[in-house]
C-alpha cells in the first residue's frame, strides 16, 4: 500500500508493479483485504477489462467489503463495455451487497475500537479518503440501495429508505455523499417503490441543498451541472 500512497511517494514515483507483486504474495497467503485494493487500483486506472476478469475469477470466495462492492457494481453492468447480458445477475449482486455490508460493519467496528490492523490500514490508505472505513460502510449501503432499484423484487420502500439513511449516516467522502442524495432523489422522482411524495422530496432536496452549499467552490463547480439538473427536475415535479 505504501507503493501507491502519495503521502509517501510522489505521483510520478508510484510503483504499481511493486504493488501488484506484493498483492499477489498477499493473495497466496490468504489475505482477503488485498482483493479489494487490487480491484480499486484496476478501477482508478480505468482497466475495466482486467477488473471484470479479476472479479469473475474470485467472486465466490472473498470476504472483503471493498471487493464485494465491486462485485455488486459489476453485476449491475457498471464496467462492461460490451453488449452481452453477461453482467446482469441479481443473485450475485444481492449476495455481494450482503457480504459487503457485513464485512464493512465488522471492519468499521474494529477501527472504532482501535484494533491494530484496522488502524494501520487506515493510515496506509489515507491518500484515498474514499477508503476510510466509515465511508466504505456508507458506500456498501449505497451500492445496496442502487441494487434495490436495479433488482427490486423482494424489497420494499422501507428497505430502500432505511438503506439510504444508513448510507448517509456513514459516508464521509463528499463525492459519495453527493451520489447518495442524487440516487435518493431520482428514486423519489421516478416513483420507485411508490416513493413519489412532495413532502419527502422537498425534505430530501433541502438536505441535499444544505450539503452542497456547505462544500468549497471547487467541489461545487465540479458538480454544478448535476446539482442544477436535480433542482430543475424537482421544480418540474413540484410545479
Amino acid at each position: 500500500m505504501l507503493a501507491i500512497n502519495t503521502t509517501v511517494v510522489s505521483e510520478d514515483e508510484l510503483d504499481l508493479d511493486m504493488f501488484f507483486d506484493y498483492s499477489l504474495e498477499a493473495m497466496k497467503k490468504g489475505n482477503d483485504k488485498v482483493y479489494g485494493l487490487v480491484a480499486f487500483i484496476l478501477d482508478i486506472c480505468d482497466n475495466h477489462e482486467d477488473l471484470l476478469h479479476f472479479i469473475e475469477e474470485h467472486k465466490d470466495y472473498i470476504n472483503d467489503a471493498l471487493f464485494n462492492i465491486y462485485v455488486a457494481e459489476a453485476y449491475m453492468d457498471m464496467f462492461n463495455s460490451g453488449d452481452e447480458d453477461k453482467y446482469f445477475d441479481p443473485t450475485i449482486c444481492k449476495t455481494a451487497c450482503k457480504i459487503a455490508i457485513e464485512s464493512a460493519s465488522f471492519e468499521y467496528d474494529k477501527f472504532t475500537n482501535e484494533f491494530d490492523d484496522a488502524v494501520e490500514f487506515s493510515i496506509y490508505s489515507e491518500t484515498y479518503p474514499n477508503l476510510d472505513y466509515s465511508n466504505l460502510l456508507g458506500k456498501a449501503y449505497w451500492v445496496h440501495a442502487r441494487a434495490m432499484l436495479f433488482y427490486p423484487d423482494g424489497y420494499s420502500a422501507k428497505d430502500f429508505t432505511d438503506t439510504i439513511e444508513n448510507a448517509l449516516k456513514y459516508a464521509t467522502f463528499n463525492d459519495d455523499i453527493f451520489l447518495i442524495y442524487q440516487l435518493y432523489l431520482y428514486a423519489i422522482l421516478k416513483n420507485d417503490f411508490n416513493l413519489k411524495d412532495p413532502y419527502l422530496c422537498t425534505d430530501v432536496i433541502n438536505k441535499f441543498d444544505d450539503f452542497y452549499n456547505s462544500l468549497d467552490e471547487e467541489f461545487q463547480s465540479s458538480y454544478s451541472d448535476a446539482y442544477k439538473s436535480m433542482w430543475k427536475k424537482y421544480d418540474e415535479y413540484i410545479s
